[in-house]
């Protein structure tokens, strides 16, 4: 499946090769049945045009439906047109592909910058977290940043900075 797609050696190497885990953050890779499903047959009740089929799911973000299910909140998602870039789609807002990476080992890279990087602040920075303007709590978000950006260097400073402000605060 993964060697018929339009994607670089690399990405394909690195997903036959290493994969990906079971859940990043709040995504689930293993919540569907089938490897890498077009966006529009990915999962029954989501009716995304057939001009979505460029995407193909990695994975779902779920959350509790009021009524007491687990709904998609967001996918996951290979963009096939663009080359691999990584994009989180939200339901609903199927024409607003939001970019997190250019590739699937980039992508992969900043999972485990920010996996780290909550580690740290779970060892030097226990919950609750320090006041925002602690400096080495500041030093070591702007760090993470640095290597994030030396990773992808096309991700805007501000696409994961708004991720990493949500653990730091304001640094």
């Amino acid at each position: 499946m993964v060697n018929r797609l339009p994607l670089s050696e690399e990405a394909r190497h690195f997903l036959c090769e290493a994969g990906l885990p079971s859940r990043i953050f709040d995504w689930r890779l293993d919540y569907l049945p089938r490897t890498l499903p077009p966006l529009p047959d990915a999962v029954d009740g989501y009716p995304f045009s057939d001009d979505c089929a460029r995407y193909r799911v990695l994975g779902v973000q779920l959350v509790d439906a009021y009524w007491g299910e687990e709904v998609c909140f967001s996918f996951l998602c290979l963009d096939l047109q663009s080359g691999g870039r990584v994009v989180n789609i939200w339901t609903g807002h199927e024409d607003k592909a939001q970019f997190l990476n250019s590739s699937i080992p980039q992508f992969a890279e900043y999972v485990l910058l920010f996996r780290n990087s909550m580690e740290w602040c779970l060892i030097h920075h226990p919950y609750p977290l320090s006041e925002p303007d602690d400096d080495d709590l500041r030093q070591h978000a702007e760090h993470v940043v640095r290597q994030m950006q030396e990773v992808d260097p096309q991700v805007g400073e501000h696409d994961w900075q708004d991720r990493l402000r949500g653990m730091y605060g304001n640094y």
